[in-house]
């Protein structure tokens, strides 16, 4: 037996590649192909619109107010940077965006409507941000890191200036958390394994 309930329909309809759906019971979110301008981008679903969000607000103040400038004076200027990968929190949005050949984790606070740039101290060249999880203002995620050839898991919450690594040896990913626990997918050397942790 299929679960329907008469109400399964296609949100979108477009010729655009739609991704990466997120939700709460606030926001309905994803990430789009923009074929004109070959960007990923994301996008809202309210009241019956679909809308993309504003980059300009989600990622200028990431990326330095003197490179900003700089890009600014270029003729027809628009900020093509991706935005993918969405969780959600009631309000909140945490995305990745790519700086340059770099992909990094945002945290989007929509009610202040500010944006805070997750930083790693690893030492080793990351890449890949991905497996993005959100619980009230707490993330997890999942990065490639090349120095050890690896996925790592990394915590942060509003007020962290640095995003902690979660110690242990091994690939680490899909993160899953509430307000007290993290579980997340491990490999131990021989197969997958759940592993918990306190927040």
């Amino acid at each position: 037996m299929m679960y329907d309930n008469g109400k399964t329909s296609a949100l979108t309809k477009n010729e655009e590649n739609d991704y990466f759906p997120a939700c709460s019971e606030k926001l309905l979110i994803w990430q789009q192909w923009d074929e004109k301008k070959t960007t990923l981008n994301l996008v809202q679903y309210e009241n019956g619109t679909i809308s993309f969000l504003d980059r300009t607000k989600l990622v200028a103040p990431l990326i330095g107010k003197d490179y900003l400038k700089n890009l600014q004076h270029m003729a027809n200027f628009v900020l093509d940077i991706n935005t993918v990968e969405p969780a959600v929190y009631d309000q909140d949005i945490v995305f990745i965006w790519k700086d340059m050949d770099v992909y990094r984790v945002a945290f989007f606070d929509n009610k202040a409507g500010i944006s805070a740039r997750i930083n790693t101290d690893n030492s080793g060249r990351q890449y890949l941000a991905k497996h993005l999880a959100m619980f009230n203002k707490k993330i997890v995620f999942s990065y490639w890191n090349s120095a050890v050839e690896e996925y790592d898991l990394f915590f942060w919450k509003q007020g962290m200036n640095t995003a902690e690594k979660i110690i242990r040896q091994g690939h680490d990913s899909y993160p899953a958390l509430n307000d007290t626990i993290l579980l997340w997918q491990g490999f131990d050397g021989a197969d997958w394994e759940i592993f918990k942790s306190g927040l």
